[in-house]
């Protein structure tokens, strides 16, 4: 029997949300989207997450402030976590946020198959 992958999405973007989790269900993961950063950080405790996917700029805390949250519970240490971007980084951003606990960056527009790719292959890693 196979466990369910259960996948947390985080991104304010309706559009980007639906294509996100149409793919991704495709690929036999449930996703739950939130909405915004604090009701991601209100999902965490909800369910075993196999992935969070967190969009960096987003309303009430942003992906950064989402991703602290993350790290700073030891449950969560081995946690997966995608980060996604309109804007444009350097080497040096990168670096950081690989310090801060993601363990990939992806830059939007991203093509989905993509995507669903590097989430199985992220999922794979850590299960």
């Amino acid at each position: 029997m196979t466990q369910t992958k259960e996948i947390l999405l985080a991104e304010d973007e309706d559009h980007i949300a639906k294509l996100i989790t149409f793919k991704l269900s495709k690929e036999n993961f449930v996703v739950t989207t939130a909405r915004d950063g604090g009701e991601a950080i209100s999902l965490l405790d909800k369910k075993s997450w196999s992935l969070i996917i967190l969009d960096i700029m987003m309303p009430v805390c942003d992906g950064w402030e989402v991703l602290k949250c993350i790290r700073s519970k030891t449950e969560f240490d081995a946690l997966p976590v995608l980060m996604l971007t309109a804007k444009g980084y350097q080497n040096v951003e990168v670096v950081s946020h690989a310090e801060m606990g993601a363990q990939q960056y992806l830059k939007k527009p991203f093509d989905p198959e993509n995507l669903a790719k590097l989430v199985k292959r992220m999922v794979s890693e850590h299960s």
